[in-house]
């Protein structure tokens, strides 16, 4: 199934920010423990295979202390306010 192309390549955007945070964190293993998740499932991010669900976004956000804009690339302004 193609993806639906969104303005300045939405998903480009959520996957370099989230190899961004990967990188903060030296490695997907300890991202992953950072944040709650398996490991499995970081890797299928960092490897560009789906997105996170709106949960884990959240998840995300609260551990490493960015604003759910700046992680999906909607904002430069990395944390919350």
């Amino acid at each position: 199934m193609e993806r639906p192309l969104l303005p300045g390549n939405f998903y480009d955007r959520v996957y370099d920010r989230i190899a961004i945070l990967v990188k903060e964190c030296g490695s997907a293993a300890a991202f992953a423990r950072v944040c709650g998740f398996e490991r499995a499932t970081v890797g299928a991010w960092t490897r560009r295979r789906c997105l996170p669900r709106a949960d884990m976004v959240a998840m995300i956000c609260a551990a490493m202390g960015v604003s759910s804009d700046w992680l999906l690339g909607l904002s430069n302004e990395r944390g919350d306010e």
